[in-house]
């Protein structure tokens, strides 16, 4: 039961959102917030460097539902109410109002601009009683068509440009100083159709450790779809593909990424809320990590 005093609910109200606050700013600045943030840019291209994007969405939103439920609590007890209508569209609106106007890629820029728009709120429906909340609309219209990251947006600017003097040390790559003498990758009558178009249909094919080897061959002869095949992408594929010695056909993407296949697609696919660097990361990283390497910030590769 908070204290019948407002001032000190308001108090108690303001230091723990702090402390919630807090908790995710170590979420979203740590490894894990770099994971996060991927696979919220690109869930499907995160699964070809050995991400399973289902389980980290279930697991931010299972964080989502258990922060939110704490925020009902201490609302109903401060309230004294806790009925249906109160978490209706009307609030919901608001809520994207918050994240807009403040600034969506920050959580201290989503705060402020919940406490902002509350105060614009109270203020306009003061002066304007019955237009109000048209004009609270074209402020969201405005800042979505000048501000696309709300009030954050010249913030975020000047932190890229101070972070781009800053250097990042990556460690170069230690090639394998041998290979196992079975092929890497084995596929035998290996059939895939789309509908009645048979958009590959290949007797035997093999790709040895250690070897750069290139396919060859017109539009339509079935390169893209053997890549595709080769890292799980296709999962109603015909025929036997041997893994590094697995059998891989109905493998998800994420579980063949883990045996060594990264996938570079044609067209550039890179995470855009993510800097040069937090890309570097996400290629590089062992999708294997312990929990408690995914809540600390590695600062190089």
């Amino acid at each position: 039961v908070l204290p019948k005093d407002p001032l000190i609910s308001y108090y108690i109200g303001f230091a723990l959102l702090g402390i919630v606050l807090l908790g995710m700013a170590v979420i979203t600045r740590s490894n894990l917030g770099r994971v996060i943030a991927s696979v919220r840019d690109d869930s499907m291209r995160i699964r070809f460097f050995g991400t399973n994007a289902e389980l980290v969405q279930r697991r931010v939103f299972v964080l989502g539902a258990i922060v939110t439920a704490f925020a009902g609590v201490l609302d109903a007890l401060y309230s004294q109410i806790a009925a249906p209508d109160r978490i209706g569209f009307a609030f919901s609106t608001f809520i994207v109002l918050w994240c807009a106007i403040g600034g969506r890629n920050s959580l201290a820029a989503a705060a402020f601009g919940a406490l902002l728009v509350n105060m614009v709120s109270n203020e306009l429906s003061g002066i304007f009683l019955d237009y109000w909340q048209i004009l609270l609309a074209l402020i969201f219209i405005i800042v979505v068509m000048f501000l696309p990251d709300g009030l954050y947006w010249p913030i975020r600017v000047l932190g890229s440009r101070l972070n781009a003097s800053r250097p990042v040390q990556l460690e170069p790559a230690v090639a394998a100083s041998s290979h196992p003498e079975d092929p890497a990758f084995v596929g035998e009558k290996l059939l895939q159709r789309f509908g009645s178009f048979t958009a590959l249909d290949v007797g035997r094919v093999s790709f040895d450790f250690g070897h750069v080897t290139a396919l060859i061959g017109p539009n339509g002869a079935g390169k893209s779809t053997l890549i595709a095949l080769m890292s799980g992408a296709l999962s109603d594929a015909h025929g036997k593909a041997i893994l590094v010695g697995k059998e891989m056909l109905g493998i998800p993407i994420w579980k063949v990424a883990r045996l060594g296949v990264k996938r570079k697609f044609q067209n550039p696919r890179v995470f855009e809320s993510l800097s040069v660097a937090d890309n570097l990361f996400i290629g590089a990283r062992d999708p294997k990590l312990r929990m408690r390497d995914w809540l600390v910030r590695d600062q190089c590769l």
